[in-house]
């Protein structure tokens, strides 16, 4: 879940079925703890639709917060995820806590407000292998396909920025309604992941690190 206290979290994983040169990317899921400062990125939205009991459509704010993201290093990736793979060992992986909406509303009638936060619950944890391996070929290959997850997970809740504004402007109960677009919102960071992966697996295999 990405909206409301919820201990679910996507992980993007670089699986080892291989040997290290022929890794190949997989995703499921699993926990862990990050935290960071916080990033703000603020947008005026024209809201679409009259809510009923209104002449007008109110304006939307819809601001958004991440908290970018965290490298964290550890002895093996595989050993501090407790969701196991039969696939192979894991490299690295990208990991999304979720994200949470807030909403006000100020005025009235036509000089009516609303202004929308949507919250990441922490930053993006990507999780590699031990420090003494940064710089070489085989950490930069891992790193490099992570931070595409972290792209996913912090692009996508805003491409959903028309959806979130008709919904504050439209619904009686837009938190809820917010709430109810999670499932939308899930799904397309799912697809997104995976199409990632099935690009990733169409390149010519990288030998020698």
């Amino acid at each position: 879940m990405f909206f409301g206290k919820t201990k679910a979290l996507l992980l993007s994983a670089v699986m080892l079925a291989l040997p290290l040169s022929e890794g190949r990317a997989q995703t499921f899921y699993g926990e862990m703890e990050a935290n960071d400062d916080n990033y703000a990125v603020e947008h005026q939205v024209a809201s679409v639709g009259t809510p009923r009991g209104f002449s007008c459509s109110p304006k939307v704010s819809v601001k958004y917060v991440d908290k970018g993201y965290v490298i964290e290093h550890v002895g093996s990736p595989d050993n501090v995820i407790s969701h196991k793979t039969r696939i192979g060992k894991v490299a690295g992986f990208a990991q999304y806590r979720g994200i949470t909406p807030s909403v006000s509303v100020n005025g009235f009638g036509c000089n009516r407000v609303v202004s929308v936060t949507i919250t990441w619950n922490a930053p993006i944890a990507i999780v590699m292998p031990h420090k003494s391996q940064v710089g070489a070929c085989r950490y930069n290959r891992i790193l490099h396909h992570e931070m595409e997850h972290v792209r996913i997970y912090l692009k996508v809740p805003r491409d959903f920025e028309n959806q979130i504004a008709r919904i504050a402007a439209t619904s009686s109960n837009p938190r809820q309604a917010l709430l109810d677009l999670n499932r939308s919102i899930t799904n397309e960071i799912l697809r997104r992941n995976a199409e990632f992966h099935a690009f990733e697996a169409r390149l010519p295999m990288v030998r020698g690190c």
